[in-house]
């Protein structure tokens, strides 16, 4: 567990420290195995569309959710928040049925990692 103790942490042990941005542990893991193809190399235009789309679920969708969970948050704000978070819901929704970015197509179950030109 990492030190804030709500979210698991990935100890790099080359480094000795702990890492506790999902992103960052997710990145880490892809690197270890590149053959893997889990995720673009690191430097390409498709690894930064990768890190656009988990700062995205990061930062606009899975950080809003939490004052739906504090039972201190008006009711007003949390509906609010809904509404916030059903528009970028949406947002995504259209994004994920349109055609997917140079850097990646969905090859169902699993995603998979092309080169941009």
């Amino acid at each position: 567990m990492k030190p804030m103790n709500y979210v698991l942490g990935l100890v790099l042990m080359l480094l000795s420290q702990w890492s506790m941005a999902m992103p960052a542990i997710v990145q880490y893991i892809a690197d270890q195995a590149p053959a893997k193809n889990l995720a673009p190399a690191n430097g390409t235009l498709a690894r930064s569309l990768l890190q656009s789309w988990l700062t995205f679920v990061g930062m606009e969708l899975h950080a809003k959710f939490g004052p739906l969970f504090n039972p201190a948050t008006p009711e007003e704000f949390k509906n609010a928040t809904k509404d916030r978070l059903a528009g970028r819901l949406q947002w995504l929704d259209a994004e994920l049925a349109g055609p997917a970015p140079c850097a990646m197509t969905i090859d169902r179950p699993r995603w998979s990692w092309l080169s941009c030109p």
